[in-house]
């Protein structure tokens, strides 16, 4: 499974281009955030959601999904029910990217926030 690790990394992605790119970010290191979810109903990844053993220091959360032009897709304040990338009337959103955004406020009243992408890819990977 592809995932974004919250925590104090510094994370090095090389591309097959031969390109290279570091991003750096300030969150939780027991809390990873797939990249892609396959929401097809095998069982696997069909959810979009933060994972990791960090989540039990969550003391609130909220989850914004949006489309490429800003519109909102679904939102939630809880950190298990996962984005299932499905329209309100049952219809799968088209394999694509779509934007997150996630707030964690922790027990120790510290706050971190996660912004990227995340891709639906019916067809598994």
């Amino acid at each position: 499974m592809k995932a974004k690790f919250l925590g104090l990394a510094i994370l090095y992605v090389l591309f097959l281009s031969s390109c290279s790119k570091n991003d750096e970010a300030l969150v939780h290191p027991k809390i990873y955030i797939p990249t892609v979810f396959s929401p097809d109903k095998n069982g696997k990844n069909d959810a979009f959601r933060p994972f990791g053993v960090g989540l039990s220091d969550v003391k609130q959360f909220k989850m914004t999904i949006t489309d490429e032009n800003g519109h909102k897709l679904f939102t939630t304040d809880n950190y298990l029910e996962g984005w299932k990338g499905k329209k309100s009337n049952g219809d799968p959103y088209p394999n694509g990217f779509y934007y997150y955004d996630m707030w964690f406020s922790y027990t120790n009243k510290t706050e971190d926030r996660a912004i990227g992408t995340v891709e639906i890819s019916l067809n598994g990977w």
